[in-house]
């Protein structure tokens, strides 16, 4: 039997996707302006974590082959949580 595999990687994508949709979100508001120089400063900030999403982006189909219900729900959590991180980005 194979060891069961967390979903670490699964929820650091997850939220690398929604910092990352935040971010393009502030700047789409308006378009490029100089006041966008700001976002800059949040875009890195956020690179150790997008580095962190993408490196193990490759373990994620692994990781959904044995999610029991607790996990299912996390991920649902993590969903809810990045959509609203999205939504409120101003």
């Amino acid at each position: 039997m194979s060891e069961k595999k967390s979903i670490k990687e699964t929820l650091e994508l997850l939220n690398g996707m929604g910092t990352a949709s935040a971010i393009i979100k502030k700047i789409a508001k308006d378009g490029l302006t100089i006041a966008d120089l700001v976002a800059i400063k949040d875009i890195a900030a956020a690179l150790p974590e997008f580095k962190d999403a993408v490196e193990g982006a490759g373990e994620i189909p692994e990781e959904l082959k044995d999610l029991d219900g607790a996990e299912q729900m996390q991920i649902i959590g993590a969903i809810y949580e990045q959509a609203k991180k999205i939504n409120e980005a101003k």
